[in-house]
């Protein structure tokens, strides 16, 4: 999904192939650094700042400013990804250091970047 919303339209085979590269344990699932390499791979570049807009925008379906476990649970319901609850908490929490449980706009952008920094 996110892919889409940066204007790419993988394959089912493709995404799989990308999860199975990301995937380092083999469970068919990948952790959120994992994800992040992805993405900024399938990218090919460092995201402008309107691409980072467009994806947080894609996540933040409510239009709350804010996202939630909630918002990550739909995203992965609906690409048919098994992702445990525990996992959706610990993704926001590793990008919330306020506390507040859910993830500004701002710090999803900080996290995006400095991930692309990590791949440069």
């Amino acid at each position: 999904m996110v892919l889409r919303a940066l204007g790419s339209e993988p394959e089912k085979a493709e995404i799989k192939a990308f999860v199975s590269e990301a995937d380092k344990d083999g469970t068919g699932r990948i952790d959120f650094d994992g994800f992040t390499k992805v993405l900024l791979t399938k990218l090919a570049e460092r995201p402008g700042p309107e691409d980072i807009q467009r994806a947080f925008r894609h996540f933040d379906r409510r239009g709350s400013g804010a996202l939630t476990a909630s918002d990550l649970r739909q995203i992965a319901d609906e690409i048919g990804e098994d992702v445990d609850d525990a996992e959706l908490a610990a993704m926001i929490a590793q990008s919330d250091p306020s506390g507040a449980g859910s993830v500004s706009q701002s710090d999803f952008e900080k996290v995006v970047t400095s991930y692309a920094r990590r791949f440069d």
